[in-house]
């Protein structure tokens, strides 16, 4: 379970078909399954859609793009992530 969320925030590409592309979030399934959403780089100015890919076929291949986050349960608090500033609420007209 670890390793695959210390996938998040590398490059991956997948063994099968190539695709390439840095994890964005982990899943893991009631059946045991875990996968991970791999978003490729941008072409040419345009957004490419992510795909979800099981972690077995997936190798790092290159930097990190950002460090794993600290989540609650690792850090002694609530479950539901790190507290993060929100911006501010617009006033009701």
């Amino acid at each position: 379970m670890n390793m695959a969320i210390s996938l998040l925030g590398s490059r991956v590409t997948d063994r099968v078909n190539g695709f390439e592309g840095v994890v964005c979030s982990v899943s893991f399934d009631l059946s045991g399954c875990i996968q991970a959403f791999v978003v490729p780089q941008a072409k040419d100015g345009k957004r490419i859609e992510g795909e979800w890919y099981d972690v077995k076929r997936l190798t790092e291949s290159g930097a990190r793009v950002m460090d794993t986050p600290k989540f609650a349960l690792e850090l002694g608090d609530e479950p539901g992530g790190q507290s993060l500033p929100h911006p501010p609420r617009k006033p009701a007209p």
